[in-house]
């Protein structure tokens, strides 16, 4: 290796480094390290006069869901917002280009992968910080909690994956059962509905994938820990849970109800191309979607609705495909795979694009960078590690 090609890879290995330690902290870090990773990359590549993709079908994917979205442009109600809210489908596609053009190694690639979920865990510690000293109710770090607890998510199925599927020595599987039952505690505490369902039901088909005599198991798991938010917690978190179940006098509940229902009429109304990207909150507004029970109308609460309103069948149909096929190779990897630590780094990843998609059924999470950026650079880190091991 070429002394140019070395400071290269050192330059983009400590800017990966540097995105994975701040990826659950600052945008402005992130946003920093990516567009130089992509300046580094984009010369490197042309300086070596190769241009082919080390990760061409997650990139074909993806490139065919934001044409999909692209297309709603044409039609748009409102151009401007249109174009205002593109970085949505750019950031994530830059990640997936940075990937695709860099062949990591396996070592590399954990590196990455530890860091993020370092950085994680650092956030859930600094929470639970600020709940000891201001009596927080709900705890989310420095970012939105909502993002807060799709990370704690995030790292919770890494480490029970870990503890339950890989070959790893005791002394890890100990350290990782502990990790595991407080990054939970932080699900909990930070008080967020969606991931208090999202998340049972990804382990759940998780374990269903892994062996189904786990179930049972989890299932006792899921009681023991329900029972302690009645019997141990403050009175706002079992309220909090019992409120999931109220559709009729939760504000929050019925506002998401009403939205779904005028995203579908809005979707009727301008099937094929939609209204146009981020203009959703516009639409709602006027008289024959509104509804005065509605406390927003920022965005849809589910991604699939905000996309069917805003960009029609061809943005929905899109982002479906791109859906299947990430599910279909991650899939197919798991079940191929016979070395189990390595096949628990591709549930893990299985795991956390689930967690994701499911927390997009009450959540307009397509526009949360944190939780975004972090699910495709591991979604994208994963077929890199299977042509790897591969070789």
């Amino acid at each position: 290796m070429s002394r140019i090609d070395k400071l290269t890879e050192e330059s983009k290995t400590l800017l990966l480094g540097l995105y994975s330690l701040a990826s659950s902290f600052s945008i402005a870090i992130i946003n920093i390290s990516l567009g130089l990773s992509l300046i580094l990359t984009i010369f490197d590549r042309i300086r070596k006069s190769d241009f082919t993709a080390y990760n061409s079908k997650l990139l074909f994917f993806y490139s065919i869901f934001s044409l999909g979205v692209l297309f709603s442009f044409f039609d748009s109600i409102n151009l401007k917002r249109s174009f205002d809210y593109i970085d949505i489908i750019i950031y994530p596609f830059l990640i997936i280009f940075i990937i695709s053009y860099n062949k990591f190694s396996i070592k590399k690639i954990k590196y990455i992968t530890v860091l993020i979920n370092i950085s994680i865990l650092l956030n859930i510690l600094y929470a639970f910080f600020q709940y000891y000293r201001g009596g927080l109710k709900r705890i989310k770090g420095n970012i939105f909690v909502m993002e807060f607890a799709t990370l704690a998510g995030f790292i919770s199925i890494f480490l029970i994956v870990y503890l339950i599927n890989s070959n790893l020595d005791l002394k890890y599987k100990f350290s990782f059962s502990v990790l595991s039952l407080f990054t939970i505690l932080s699900i909990i505490f930070s008080g967020t509905r969606g991931i208090w369902v999202a998340f049972p039901i990804t382990i759940f088909l998780l374990l269903f994938l892994i062996n189904k005599k786990y179930i049972i198991y989890f299932l006792v798991f899921i009681i023991f820990i329900n029972s302690s938010i009645f019997l141990f917690l403050p009175d706002y978190y079992s309220e909090r849970l019992i409120s999931i179940f109220d559709l009729t006098n939760d504000r929050s509940n019925v506002t998401r109800i009403l939205l779904w229902k005028s995203s579908l009429l809005i979707f009727y109304n301008n099937l094929i191309n939609g209204v146009g990207l981020n203009n959703f909150s516009v639409e709602i507004n006027k008289d024959k979607y509104f509804n005065q029970s509605m406390v927003s109308t920022a965005h849809a609460h589910n991604n699939f609705l905000q996309l069917a309103s805003e960009t029609g069948l061809i943005g929905l149909f899109s982002f479906l495909f791109l859906l299947y096929n990430v599910i279909n190779f991650l899939i197919k990897f798991i079940k191929k795979e016979k070395n189990k630590n390595y096949q628990s780094f591709y549930i893990s990843v299985l795991g956390v694009f689930i967690l994701y998609n499911l927390q997009g059924l009450t959540e307009y999470n397509l526009e949360d960078k944190y939780t975004t950026f972090i699910m495709w650079i591991l979604v994208s880190l994963t077929l890199i590690f299977h042509k790897r091991i591969g070789e």
